[in-house]
């Protein structure tokens, strides 16, 4: 289940002044700023992926598409998410979902189901998330006792667009969402995401050590692109492609997200009804996959 939501949540952007190009050292820096005080900003997005070996074993495609707003840099979120996974191999085992999320703090994380749609071979899990459907589900803090499947959205996640990448190409400006931008072709450094990490970790009481930061990036190439404001440096758009560099098993993937509506007067509230979310589902979804993604990507 973790791995349905895990490719949510939310990529971004960078910017420049008027006159003499701002070197992209520079333009980094002052996104990093801007990102710490976003007010709020609306955002689509989609991603396609390929995993191999999946959970549901051999081969599998899927696409998601989502949109929604964001609060406070990220901390706050409310979003719809459709997600298709298909195996090619085994048409019994497709899944097709529509869900909302909000986040409306950091423990406060809620999960509706408005539409599901699972084949009888797509793993034990999925028959009692029917249950699931047109109820809100309060979803396990991080801090709980099975933190490998609680589904958070990260609030560092725009801070780690700015922090922790490498400028490869700058393509001058561009025009994004009626905005001149800068448009530059980047890299995840991982030595500054794996230090970036270790320091979040800390912070957040659940220390990891950097070796092993650095073991869960080895095998994952990351390289994409990013649109900053040239004036406001709010991120506009991100690209990132995703590839596993560790032989037969990992999972390709391309994400893109688009923001927009920096800094409106927008509200995010907690749904009025909620319930815990049932535990035999997340029991279910620890014995999945205990493979770990980047921070970034959960």
């Amino acid at each position: 289940m973790k791995r349905l939501f895990s490719l949510t949540v939310p990529v971004f952007i960078l910017v420049s002044c008027s006159g003499a190009q701002t070197p992209p050292a520079d333009v980094l820096q002052k996104t990093s700023l801007a990102t710490q005080t976003l007010m709020s900003a609306r955002f689509d997005g989609s991603a396609q992926f390929s995993r191999m070996p999946s959970p549901l074993g051999g081969l599998v495609n899927g696409s998601l598409s989502f949109q929604g707003v964001m609060r406070d840099a990220g901390k706050q979120l409310d979003f719809l998410m459709a997600v298709d996974v298909n195996p090619p191999e085994n048409e019994a085992e497709k899944i097709n979902a529509t869900l909302q999320l909000i986040v409306a703090g950091e423990d406060e994380v809620y999960m509706k189901v408005d539409a599901l749609s699972a084949s009888a071979g797509a793993g034990p899990a999925f028959p009692l998330m029917n249950e699931l459907q047109n109820k809100w589900w309060r979803i396990p803090s991080t801090d709980g006792a099975n933190s490998a499947t609680a589904v958070t959205a990260d609030p560092e996640f725009l801070r780690i667009q700015s922090e922790t990448v490498d400028v490869i190409k700058d393509h001058g400006y561009q025009t994004v969402n009626g905005r001149k931008s800068h448009h530059y072709d980047v890299v995840i450094n991982k030595d500054k995401l794996a230090e970036y990490l270790h320091e979040v970790s800390k912070r957040r009481g659940q220390e990891q050590q950097i070796t092993e930061i650095h073991a869960s990036l080895a095998d994952t190439d990351m390289t994409g692109e990013m649109w900053i404001d040239a004036e406001t440096y709010h991120i506009h758009r991100i690209n990132w492609h995703l590839v596993p560099t560790g032989g037969t098993e990992g999972t390709d993937t391309l994400f893109t997200i688009n923001l927009y509506e920096h800094n409106k007067d927008v509200s995010i509230q907690p749904p009025q009804r909620s319930e815990p979310f049932p535990a035999d589902l997340m029991l279910l979804d620890a014995s999945f996959d205990s493979d770990q993604q980047p921070v970034f990507l959960e």
